[in-house]
């Protein structure tokens, strides 16, 4: 029975040597051929230019908002613009003339006006006592009517009595007819004055005696028609002005965006590929420069699909760079599934990846500082190699208990009591 107890107890130092010598493998997963990886953010020309200012040269750290080059535009749109300003410059000054013309317009309007104005009262005036003198003439003709009448009456009574010839009777009535003749025209010509008044002074502005009111009213009549072509003609030109300003404006921002591309750094890093020296032509697509962003460097891992539920965003990992003493922590950033593309087109670094099934698990290892010279030079050490490490929930004991299962020790009641955490005993042992 001691005999047994010995081998089984010489089993059990044999098996936990093993599972200590294995339990880094057994207890997580680990990645020896990771490699440091870094976006790399191109620049590309959006037009055919000639580099003014270059960027910096290579691994020269840049800051966020530094200016990475200047590209100035060598096919400006400048020609058009001032086409566009020279026919803006005639429509403008067409409208000045225009202008010019109704004002002076305007003016004569208002001196025909006042002269128009002028006359009418100054006609006014001038009836105010021609009618009193028809007024005269009237009263005047009627007492000469009167008088041939009274006349005229008497010498028919005494040519009766025979006391008067019979021609001074005939003379008398033809007084009293020439008479009646001075006071009709007296009367015509005071009613003829009466009208004309009326005229002038009812708004028609009828002046019966001269035309000079009349010639008046034509030329503000051809006036105001002139001023409405004109009015016509300067909103037709206050259209296409407003239209060529709009052009103007629109085609001077697109030129002045394209005048010159001054593209600003987007996250601190160093120059990963310089761009050509100054003077040199590009074309439009033509890459410019490329910046390796520090701020966002990361390792690319395969890990066995089994591990999708337990290797999740924020997982932490132990990262080891190859020749050095200490590691560090890091987290998973991203997990992706086994049937999925990579994009590495803008990748910094190519992973050195052996496998084509597993989970790509992507470990973020946080950003360094490119203004240190020690890490611009080495280009935020991206292309070092690395070791992960994934720890698994289970600990030693389960490595043992996987491997005394595997080599049938469990059936031993002194390996089975060892391996359930002293839990379960065997009777058979006392």
């Amino acid at each position: 029975m001691s005999t047994r107890i010995l081998r089984l107890s010489a089993a059990t130092l044999l098996l936990a040597s093993a599972a200590v010598a294995i339990a880094p493998r057994m207890t997580g997963h680990i990645s020896s051929s990771a490699v440091v990886n870094a976006p790399i953010i191109a620049v590309y020309a959006p037009f055919d230019g000639v580099i003014e200012q270059a960027s910096p040269s290579i691994a020269q750290p840049v800051a966020e908002g530094d200016t990475l080059l200047v590209l100035n535009n060598r096919s400006l749109r400048g020609s058009e613009l001032r086409a566009l300003r020279s026919s803006l410059a005639a429509v403008s000054g067409e409208m000045s003339g225009l202008t010019q013309q109704s004002n002076a317009l305007e003016r004569l309007r208002k001196e025909l006006e006042d002269r128009r104005a002028a006359t009418v009262d100054a006609r006014k005036r001038w009836f105010v006592p021609r009618l009193d003198e028809a007024w005269a003439m009237v009263q005047h003709a009627e007492a000469t009517v009167e008088a041939s009448k009274a006349r005229l009456e008497r010498l028919e009574k005494l040519s009766k009595n025979g006391s008067a010839p019979q021609r001074e009777v005939d003379s008398a009535r033809t007084a009293l007819l020439e008479d009646r003749a001075t006071l009709a025209s007296a009367t015509a010509t005071m009613r003829r004055l009466q009208i004309e008044r009326d005229a002038l002074t009812g708004g028609s502005n009828l002046d019966l005696e001269s035309n000079d009111l009349e010639q008046i009213g034509y030329r503000l009549d051809e006036i105001a028609v002139r001023q409405a072509d004109i009015q016509a003609r300067l909103i037709q030109l206050r259209a296409s002005r407003q239209g060529l300003q709009s052009q103007i404006a629109g085609l001077s921002i697109e030129t002045k965006k394209q005048n010159a591309f001054v593209p600003k750094v987007t996250a601190a890093g160093v120059i990963w590929e310089v761009s050509a020296p100054e003077g040199s032509s590009v074309s439009i697509g033509e890459p410019l420069a490329q910046i390796l962003d520090c701020s966002r460097r990361f390792m690319e891992v395969i890990l066995p699909e089994e591990s999708f539920e337990t290797i999740v965003p924020g997982t932490p990992a132990q990262v080891k760079y190859k020749g050095a003493t200490e590691s560090f922590t890091a987290r998973v950033a991203a997990v992706y599934g086994a049937n999925t593309r990579p994009n590495r087109n803008m990748q910094a670094a190519e992973p050195r990846i052996t496998v084509d099934r597993g989970l790509r698990v992507i470990v973020g290892i946080g950003a360094v500082d490119p203004s240190d010279p020690k890490v611009s030079r080495a280009f935020c050490e991206v292309g070092r190699s690395a070791e992960v490490r994934f720890d698994r929930k289970n600990t030693i004991l389960d490595a043992v208990r996987a491997l005394a299962g595997r080599v049938g020790l469990l059936d031993q009641p002194l390996v089975a009591g060892l391996v359930n955490d002293g839990t379960e005993t065997d009777s058979r042992i006392n």
